[in-house]
């Protein structure tokens, strides 16, 4: 299967998100997969694989690093990336 993971590392106004900030979040964007909070800034290397944010890193089941940043996302483009490798 396919996991959608967003990680949320500061509100609009800069601050450090809680749990519940960016369950807010998602429920105001009607976002179904898991958005977390990173107020220690954990993921901060996923962006520079990316270049920077917003990054959409795409990680195979085997933990490796299939596209770098899908960006912009759209679903036409994940879909032959995913079948391309097998996954999909």
């Amino acid at each position: 299967g396919v996991v959608f993971l967003a990680v949320m590392q500061e509100q609009a106004d800069s601050s450090t998100p809680a749990s519940e900030a960016a369950a807010r979040w998602a429920a105001t964007h009607q976002l179904t997969h898991p958005v977390l909070a990173d107020a220690e800034k954990a993921a901060d290397p996923f962006a520079a694989i990316g270049g920077g944010y917003p990054t959409y890193p795409v990680i195979g089941p085997d933990m490796t690093i299939i596209k770098s940043d899908l960006f912009p996302p759209n679903a036409n483009d994940l879909t032959a990336l995913l079948e391309s490798q097998g996954i999909w």
